[in-house]
């Protein structure tokens, strides 16, 4: 019964990573061709269906792969907030644009657009009063915004967002990620990740990357997590 549940949880997992990837419904077949899985896959299906009654996964008609939940990527998330650690270094740009900076604006707004483009998502930073936002390219290039709606709804989520940034951070520091709709927040269908630094002179920052709810969560919580250390021994 261990295996099997186990097994569940693995494939679970790969569904989530292949979606992040491609933005389509994920089958049986393409699991069984892209991954070297000791089972048939029949096995593959049937597990498939236990997450889908289980809530992990929802399936548009009988003959198409099968998506992720939001139940599905918190359970994703909470594995790697759980086992977070800086192995990645996405970081080189923080000393350089430290060094080519002319002054604070020309340095966190480089900070931000840096954020964007190692993310591929939106990024905005909030620091001494001021609001940088970057990564509308990355942002648009998304599938999901290929809808005039979907970008209008992501405009007015990010408007209300600004508003009660503090809120969202209040009395915490460690990284936050809001999926969809939580008590918090109603994201609809975009997740946002936020996280508090604190500099050596006691000045307090706010990171966030917000996107479709098929974000790079791992890499993105964990350039997050990366940044925040670098900027925290500025």
């Amino acid at each position: 019964m261990e295996k099997s549940i186990e097994r569940e949880k693995d494939i679970l997992n790969l569904v989530i990573q292949e979606y992040i990837k491609k933005a389509k419904p994920i089958s049986s077949e393409l699991l069984k061709k892209n991954y070297k899985l000791d089972v048939c896959s029949a096995t593959i299906r049937n597990d498939l269906h236990r997450l889908s009654e289980k809530g992990y996964l929802i399936q548009d008609y009988s003959s198409a792969g099968r998506v992720p939940t939001k139940k599905a990527y918190r359970l994703f998330v909470q594995e790697i907030l759980e086992d977070l650690e800086m192995k990645e270094n996405y970081l080189e740009f923080v000393e350089e644009i430290e060094r080519s900076a002319e002054d604070d604006f020309d340095f966190f707004s480089s900070i931000t657009r840096g954020l964007a483009n190692y993310s591929c998502s939106f990024a905005f930073s909030y620091f001494q009063d001021h609001l940088y936002k970057e990564g509308w390219k990355e942002i648009i290039e998304n599938p999901e915004f290929s809808q005039t709606e979907t970008l209008k709804e992501f405009l007015n989520i990010l408007e209300e967002i600004e508003k009660n940034i503090d809120e969202l951070t209040e009395g915490s520091t460690e990284i936050k990620v809001y999926i969809g709709k939580e008590k918090d927040i109603n994201l609809k269908n975009f997740s946002l990740i936020i996280g508090n630094t604190v500099f050596s002179d006691n000045k307090r920052g706010i990171l966030a990357l917000m996107g479709p709810e098929r974000m790079d969560y791992s890499r993105n919580i964990k350039i997050i997590n990366s940044l925040i250390k670098s900027l925290e021994k500025k």
